[in-house]
């Protein structure tokens, strides 16, 4: 068994953290990126989705290889085609064939930290507020590092007294870097935009820069733009580590609009369960509370992760991430964008068959102003009607794709006169129905699409076949999921029988 937990590009290596048989595995890698072109420069062929021949071109570093497409994308007659996104072609080489991997090897930890509650809601950027205290667990077993006395209530949980906040840095560091703890993946509750910034910032704002790279395997710190609701956020990464963030994943996974995403709230939804009040023990806030009782002050803590733990316990959604990327071949946050993860799953599988796709770069450059059309929505017919029939279609897009034989490589053009916005129209309205057009559908072996768009079925296209295995997978494992539930049904009712409590 040999499977990755994170592969990262840092200047020209290739940075991976995973397993191997039951060994945790670090090693590096150097970057010889490829990439295929018309010249012929090696004797590997292979061909275009149009069935044209382009040759593989092997590059010494990332960056020879990002001179080349620069210097070559605007040259007429030539034409690069390839990922540029170095890390997939990579994993999909180094890791070939169908990755099998153990999700119980994977080192989840969960975090979360308090701190000193005075004046508003704290600049993360700054840091400027001690740590009060802070729990990591791992496999039910928590670690927490506090300041004053506290009485351990759970034979699963540790308590670390610390002297000063320095003492207490230094000791979850080692804690974080033990071989009990080091991380694969973290999570918590809204740990991508709170917990981990401070933390990281805090360790360096008071031990140093060198103190905070000991949270990564590799002693690398990075950051990562993102984007949302129109502001821009600087996300850390631990390199070497992926953070997982429960909040995040509750809104990705769920399938489900919360009128707050506050993890009292989710808790009592999927759980029954809610954090600590204090309020309830007489405490109008945090300062308050951390002030005066301590005992239960380090017990909301402990139980801010437990109820995270209990979440992912029931819900699986960190179990779903590791099956997404591993089936994908990517890495753990790309299965948070639905875009990347289907690029690569399409580069790979063509590139298992031979088969090329354009170098991404330059088709997003050339297409950037392109909108892409929605589905369309009929408008209704009002009134009050006899003989109303409601059809729910199972995975309609996926068919649709199968049904039309929608593929680049089938795609033959569109018929102007349907390609407008009142294209469906005519075409309900009998517009295919016309003899001469009819004639040349049949006659060519088309398909045409309500766009207009009209698509060769001489063979089965990539994403058709692509969209057939996958949902013939689906099909399957939801076959085997409610045989397992109608055992597992089957096991309950003879315990009750016996009267033993399932």
């Amino acid at each position: 068994m040999k499977f990755y937990t994170n592969v990262h590009l840092y200047k020209n290596e290739f940075l991976i953290r995973g397993y191997e048989g039951n060994e945790r595995v670090q090693y590096t890698v150097p970057c010889n990126p490829f990439l295929f072109t018309t010249d012929r420069v090696s004797i590997e062929e292979y061909k275009t989705l149009q069935g044209k021949t382009v040759y593989k071109k092997i590059f010494d570093s990332s960056y020879e290889a990002r001179t080349y497409v620069k210097e070559n994308s605007d040259i007429s007659g030539k034409e690069i085609y390839g990922m540029t996104n170095w890390i997939y072609p990579f994993i999909n080489d180094h890791f070939a064939g169908e990755i099998h991997y153990d999700a119980k090897k994977i080192s989840t930890v969960t975090i979360d930290i308090e701190i000193e509650a005075t004046g508003g809601f704290p600049d993360i950027t700054v840091a400027d507020r001690p740590l009060t205290a802070i729990t990591i667990s791992k496999n039910g077993k928590s670690v927490v590092f506090g300041y004053f006395d506290y009485k351990v209530t759970s034979e699963h949980v540790t308590y670390v007294k610390c002297k000063d906040e320095n003492d207490l840095l230094n000791k979850f560091i080692s804690v974080w870097r033990s071989k009990q703890f080091l991380p694969d993946v973290v999570t918590g509750w809204n740990v991508e935009f709170f917990d981990m910034p401070y933390m990281i910032n805090r360790i360096t704002r008071i031990l140093g820069p060198e103190s905070a790279k000991r949270l990564s395997p590799w002693g690398i710190l990075s950051e990562r733009e993102v984007e949302i609701s129109g502001r821009t956020f600087n996300i850390p990464i631990i390199v070497g580590i992926t953070i997982l963030d429960y909040l995040q994943l509750h809104k990705k996974f769920s399938f489900s609009m919360q009128e707050s995403y506050k993890l009292d709230h989710i808790a009592f939804v999927e759980l029954g369960e809610k954090k600590l009040d204090y309020n309830a023990l007489g405490y109008d806030n945090l300062t308050d509370f951390y002030e005066n009782d301590f005992q239960n002050y380090i017990e909301y803590n402990i139980r801010d992760v437990a109820l995270v733990d209990k979440l992912e316990d029931k819900l699986k959604f960190i179990e779903q991430v590791f099956a997404l990327a591993y089936d994908a071949k990517v890495n753990y946050l790309d299965t948070f964008t639905s875009v990347r993860m289907w690029d690569v799953i399409i580069h790979n599988y063509l590139i298992n068959q031979g088969i090329v796709v354009p170098n991404f770069d330059v088709a997003e450059r050339k297409e950037k102003d392109k909108q892409i059309v929605g589905a369309y929505v009929k408008d209704p017919q009002l009134g009050m009607h006899n003989w109303v029939v409601s059809f729910d279609l199972n995975s309609l897009y996926p068919h649709l794709i199968m049904q039309y034989n929608i593929s680049p490589e089938t795609y033959k053009g569109t018929f102007a006169f349907l390609a407008t916005d009142t294209g469906i129209e005519k075409i309900l309205n009998g517009a295919l129905n016309d003899f001469s057009l009819r004639n040349e559908v049949i006659e060519q072996n088309y398909t045409v699409a309500a766009s207009g768009c009209y698509f060769d079925r001489d063979r089965q296209g990539f994403l058709p076949k692509l969209m057939e295995q996958m949902y013939n997978d689906r099909v399957k494992y939801k076959n085997q999921m409610i045989a397992a539930k109608k055992r597992l049904e089957l096991v309950d009712a003879e315990l009750r029988r016996r009267g033993i409590e399932a």
